[in-house]
């Protein structure tokens, strides 16, 4: 049983809460339009994924090409980026590669972060697309 003591500290808790929630609401939700969104697929290399290790591999690079399927299925336009593909990182899957042959493909020579790269932002822009659906072995560098 619950004492009042810590069921009105529990109230009191909630709406404090519910009081910061409101005076900083965060962005608006604004939903995926398939008319101003585009797909990266940044560093989803054969070197790389194969060292993740919170996640089965085959399964996610079973996962990695369905995100790169999602442009295909959707018709939406996308754009690839590499890191260091001639070295450990290693190429796309081939599976990606030959799913979007006239795709831009950005061979990267080692810049961690792929906006820093000019041709990559170029393309980037180049959709002219508001919303990005970005996935990579990890995205914490990309912004």
């Amino acid at each position: 049983m619950h004492s009042l003591r810590s069921i009105c500290l529990l109230l009191s808790t909630a709406f404090q809460l519910s009081h910061v929630l409101a005076l900083n609401p965060g962005p608006d939700f604004v939903r995926l339009d398939k008319d101003d969104a585009m797909v990266i697929v940044a560093d989803l290399q054969e070197g790389l994924y194969q060292v993740v290790r919170d996640y089965d591999t085959a399964v996610f690079r079973n996962n990695m090409i369905a995100h790169a399927g999602i442009a295909k299925l959707f018709n939406l336009p996308i754009v690839l980026t590499t890191s260091a593909e001639t070295g450990p990182n290693g190429p796309l899957p081939k599976e990606i590669s030959t799913m979007y042959p006239d795709a831009p493909l950005i061979r990267r020579n080692g810049e961690v972060d792929a906006w820093d790269n000019p041709d990559f932002r170029a393309a980037v822009l180049a959709q002219n697309k508001s919303q990005v659906i970005l996935a990579g072995i990890t995205t914490d560098v990309c912004k």
